[in-house]
């Protein structure tokens, strides 16, 4: 993924894996210092670069990351990161540091559409 400028020249350019693109790359200013930062994932990594390109911090999931998002801060809360891979979900600040770790329990959850019983007429 690159960041362009509105004259259209390549600022910087972010590719952690040779073969394969980042899943996201979400510009938000989590720590609320003035300057956007922005979250990727690729293959089983999640990253915080800064405005100039550069990694701040790398987070590693065992895993494929298939999901990644954030929320802003607000109310009192820190900015979180929130990245999926397999049946784990982990958070983190805008700093890096590991909120919670949640693991989904092996189960199957597809929706079952059943029908009740019907009344006779």
């Amino acid at each position: 993924m690159e960041v362009i400028d509105l004259e259209g020249r390549t600022r910087w350019a972010f590719r952690p894996h040779p073969s394969l693109p980042p899943i996201a790359l979400l510009p938000r200013d989590l720590d609320r210092d003035g300057r956007p930062d922005f979250y990727a994932a690729s293959k089983g990594s999640v990253y915080r670069v800064d405005s100039s390109g550069r990694i701040g911090w790398e987070r590693t999931m065992s895993g494929v990351v298939t999901a990644l998002d954030v929320a802003e801060a607000g109310g009192g809360q820190p900015g979180l990161v929130m990245a999926g891979a397999g049946r784990s979900l982990r958070l983190w600040t805008a700093t890096g540091e590991l909120v919670k770790t949640l693991e989904l329990p092996d189960q199957d959850y597809r929706y079952k559409i059943t029908t009740g019983p019907t009344r006779a007429q």
